[in-house]
């Protein structure tokens, strides 16, 4: 009869193979604290550009594109409502700090301008479009108050076929707009590496 394994043997002779990569966990590391500095600088309530470029001193060229890269792309999404506050502004700042030319910066420029507009456009179009729903919507109640003989009123929240046309019609703008983004993030990628 052979002999019987602990769990623990077991274990062990299955990651023997494994090699610990020091230099790895050493980078994720080094990445991990200048996303996190990046990170309490784009929500602290006031914006200190030079403490933040000070503490960036720290961090070898590369290291800083390849972390504030990814952290630059993460903050360029659709906004949900108008943009109020200076994230743009916050998130260039960064930007200045790895980016090799001015030509980066301008690209930049143009896609806070774009996802500035997203919230504007998706309210213009949510406007026309109930303006243009109003008078089908009173027909519809004048029909109702003929077939019922009593008047409702019914608002263009209720009424199912507006909401249908309005989803559709913000899902196309929807992804108008994320293709175009998708393309502007590619490039200003492309620009950083």
């Amino acid at each position: 009869m052979g002999r019987i394994k602990s769990a623990w043997e077991i274990a062990l002779e299955r990651t023997d193979d494994i090699e610990i990569d020091v230099d790895r966990i050493r980078k994720n590391e080094t990445y991990e604290k200048i996303r996190k500095i990046a990170g309490a600088y784009l929500l602290a309530e006031t914006a200190e550009n030079d403490s933040l470029a000070e503490k960036f001193s720290d961090f070898s060229d590369d290291d800083l594109r390849e972390a504030l890269t990814q952290t630059v792309m993460n903050k360029l999404t659709l906004p949900s409502d108008e943009v109020m506050d200076d994230r743009y502004e916050r998130v260039a700042f960064i930007l200045t700090q790895i980016a090799r030319n001015e030509s980066t910066m301008e690209l930049f420029g143009q896609i806070a301008n774009f996802l500035m507009q997203y919230p504007i456009h998706k309210k213009q179009l949510i406007e026309q479009m109930k303006a243009q729903f109003e008078p089908i919507l009173r027909e519809k109640e004048a029909k109702m108050k003929e077939q019922y003989g009593e008047s409702f009123h019914v608002s263009l929240e209720q009424d199912k076929e507006f909401l249908e046309i309005l989803k559709k019609n913000l899902e196309r703008l929807d992804e108008q707009y994320n293709a175009t983004l998708q393309d502007a993030r590619e490039q200003l990628k492309g620009c950083l590496a």
